[in-house]
C-alpha cells in the first residue's frame, strides 16, 4: 500500500476504493453533531463525519503540525457519536486529501469500514427456529422506534419472522446499521394491532438483483412473549395458509388456543374503507370524524361461511358490530368467534363495542349472551361479566384469556369460581 507522507506539505493520495464506491453516501448537514474518535496506534484524534454509508465514512480533521501520518490501507478504530447514538467500528484508510482555504485547513479522510454491518450468516450456523415467510405485498410495516440519527423514520417490510428474529427489507440505508447494534422496532400489523420488539442487528446486505437492503434482526433474549403476543395472534387469525403447528414451530406461544379454535378457525380481514365519516354514538360533536374500516370475522365451513361484519374507528377506540350471518351455529364456533373478537379488542385497545339492534336479535347473540343485555354499547370487560356472556362460554374464555394483557378481567366471585372450575 502507498502511504501519504506529506500532510504538512499539502500532498494527496487517493485509492481505488474511493473511486469505485459500493454505495451512495448520505451527506451530513450538521457535521458537529456527528463526532468520531479516531484511534491510530496509541494516538486518538477527534474528527467529524461529513458523509457516510454502510461501507464507509468521510471524516474531517483539523490540520495541525503534530498530526500523524496516514497510510492507505492502514487500520483504524472508530468510536462514533451520531447525535447521541454511539457505536464502534473498525476500518481502513481508503483515501486522504488536504482542503485549504479560509483560516483553517482540514484533512479529509475516506474510511472503508471493514466491520460494517455487511455480515453474512456463516453456512454452518443453523437457525434455531423455522422462519415464517411473508408475502411482501401484505407484509407488516416495520420502523425503527429509537431516536434516529438523521431525524427521519426508517421504514421496512418484514419478509420472514420467528420468535428468534425477523428479516427486513429496506429501500435505502439511511442509518449506519452496525453488527450487534440494538434498536427498538415498531411492527405495524394489518388489522390486528401493533407490537414493539427490541432487536439486535445480525447482518445487513444488499439484494443480489436490486438496490434494496436486507437486514437480519435477532430479538433480544429470544423476544419477550408478552411483547410478541399481538404478532402471534395476527399470524394465526390473519393467515389461512399457516397452521397452528407452523406458528408454534416458529417459537410463538399459542397457549390460549385450543383444538376447537383451530377446527373452527376465525380469520380477520379488512375490506375496503369508506371515505365517508360515520358518526357513532360515542363520537361527540367536538370529535373529529375519522375514516372507518369495515372488518370481517369469518369462518368457512364447507360451502357455507359464518361472518361477522363490524366498523372500526381507530382514533376513538370504538368498534360497531353491524351484522352477522350465522348459518353453521354451535358453541365451539361461538367460543372461537368471541375469543378472536376479544383478542382483537385487546390489541387495538378498544374502549367501547357498539351493538346494533339487528345484531342483538340474531341467533348468534341470543345463544351467546344473556337476555338481560339491552345496552347499545359495552366495554370489552363487560363481556366477561356474569350477566353478559352465557356461563358455558364465559368459563371457557375466562380460563384461556385471564392471563392475557390488554384490559383487566373482572375477578370471579365464589359462585363464578365454581362455575369456572377454579
Amino acid at each position: 500500500m502507498e502511504s501519504t507522507s506529506s500532510f504538512g506539505q499539502g500532498g494527496e493520495k487517493t485509492s481505488s476504493v474511493a473511486e469505485l464506491r459500493r454505495d451512495a453516501r448520505f451527506q451530513v448537514n450538521v457535521p458537529e453533531a456527528y463526532r468520531v474518535a479516531l484511534t491510530l496506534g496509541h494516538k486518538t484524534l477527534e474528527a467529524v463525519c461529513t458523509d457516510y454509508s454502510p461501507f464507509g465514512l468521510g471524516l474531517r480533521l483539523e490540520l495541525k503540525p503534530d498530526l500523524p501520518l496516514f497510510s492507505i490501507g492502514e487500520s483504524v478504530d472508530l468510536l462514533c457519536d451520531f447525535h447521541g447514538s454511539k457505536f464502534s467500528a473498525r476500518g481502513t484508510v481508503a483515501n486522504t486529501r488536504v482542503e485549504r482555504g479560509g483560516s483553517v485547513d482540514f484533512v479529509r479522510l475516506g474510511i472503508a469500514l471493514s466491520r460494517s454491518a455487511e455480515v453474512v450468516r456463516p453456512a454452518h450456523v443453523k437457525r434455531r427456529l423455522s422462519r415464517i415467510q411473508m408475502n411482501e405485498a401484505v407484509a407488516p410495516l416495520v420502523y425503527v422506534a429509537d431516536e434516529l440519527r438523521l431525524g427521519e423514520t426508517v421504514f421496512a417490510k418484514m419478509t420472514d419472522v420467528s420468535q428468534g428474529g425477523m428479516r427486513l427489507l429496506i429501500d435505502r440505508h439511511p442509518l449506519p446499521f452496525m453488527e450487534k447494534q440494538r434498536y427498538w422496532f415498531d411492527i405495524v400489523l394489518p388489522v390486528f394491532g401493533n407490537c414493539r420488539a427490541y432487536a439486535r442487528i445480525a447482518y445487513v446486505r444488499r439484494e443480489e438483483a436490486g438496490h434494496r437492503y436486507i437486514v437480519g434482526c435477532e430479538f433480544i433474549d429470544g423476544g419477550e412473549e408478552q411483547e410478541l403476543r399481538p404478532l402471534a395472534d395476527w399470524l394465526f387469525y390473519a393467515h389461512t395458509s399457516l397452521s397452528r403447528g407452523d406458528i408454534t414451530e416458529a417459537g410463538f406461544s399459542l397457549k390460549h388456543l385450543s383444538d376447537c379454535d383451530e377446527e373452527y378457525r376465525v380469520l380477520v380481514s379488512c375490506s375496503d374503507s369508506t371515505h365517508a365519516p360515520v358518526q357513532h354514538r360515542s363520537v361527540t360533536e367536538d370529535t373529529q370524524p375519522t375514516l372507518v374500516d369495515v372488518l370481517e370475522f369469518s369462518h368457512a365451513c364447507g360451502t357455507e361461511t359464518y361472518m361477522l361484519r363490524a366498523d372500526f374507528q381507530g382514533q376513538n377506540q370504538f368498534i360497531q358490530v353491524r351484522s352477522i350471518s350465522a348459518l353453521p351455529d354451535n358453541e365451539n364456533l361461538r367460543s372461537s368467534f368471541w375469543k378472536c373478537f376479544l383478542l382483537f379488542a385487546m390489541h387495538n385497545q378498544i374502549k367501547k363495542i357498539g351493538l346494533d339492534e339487528s345484531f342483538r336479535r340474531t341467533t348468534f347473540f341470543i345463544k351467546s349472551c344473556s337476555e338481560a343485555v339491552n345496552e347499545s354499547e359495552l366495554a370489552p370487560e363487560r363481556l366477561f361479566a356474569s350477566n353478559v356472556l352465557k356461563y358455558s362460554l364465559w368459563r371457557k374464555l375466562y380460563g384461556e384469556l385471564r392471563h392475557r394483557e390488554g384490559f383487566t378481567l373482572p375477578k370471579p366471585n365464589s359462585l363464578m369460581r365454581r362455575w369456572a372450575w377454579f
